[in-house]
Formats: C-alpha cells, structure tokens, sequence
C-alpha cells in the first residue's frame, strides 16, 4: 500500500509502525523529530502521510468518538513544525494513541 509515496506492507485495516514503511523517506524524518534534529519540509510531509495512514486504520474507528477521530485528522494536515507536531502528538495520547 502506497501514501505519499510512502510504502507500508501487512494488513491495511490496521495501522502500521513507522518502522516498518519501507521507501526510506519515513525513517529519517522520525529520527530526525525524535532526536531534536533540524526537519524539513519534505520530513513534515512524510511524517504527515504517516499520521494520516495512522489515524485513517479501520480499527480505530469507533461509535461515540467519530468527532475527536475527525479534529486529529484534520489537525494533520497543517503539520509544518516540530510545536504543531508536539501539540499533535499530545492530543493523540489523550486517547491513547502513540504512533511514534
């Protein structure tokens, strides 16, 4: 399965670690987030795609939260700095998310 041009092989119904996506472009751009290195635009966009297919597994998708669901989806999108990706993340572990 492809986003972004990203690359993630298993099941499409369940979330993939970043790990494991295999185009080379996810890995340095977690690494780089990870270990307070300097990011560029092309590591927001493949941290972007990532998220997205994150948030967008099947699985998570459950009656009464389709609202929160629907806000960290959108709140991808405008993923351009390490703050807005620091806020993101801490709102996705407050439903127990943690996909870094």
């Amino acid at each position: 399965m492809s986003l972004q041009g990203l690359i993630y092989h298993g099941d499409p119904r369940l979330p993939t670690e970043w790990q494991h996506e295999t185009s080379g472009q996810l890995r340095p751009a977690v690494l780089a987030y990870l270990n307070k290195q300097r990011m560029e635009a092309h590591d927001f966009a493949a941290i972007r795609g990532y998220l997205l297919h994150y948030v967008q597994a099947p699985c998570w998708k459950k009656a009464g939260q389709a609202e929160h669901w629907q806000e960290l989806e959108h709140g991808i999108l405008s993923l351009k700095s390490r703050s807005a990706l620091d806020d993101w993340l801490d709102e996705a572990a407050e439903i127990g998310l943690d996909p870094l």
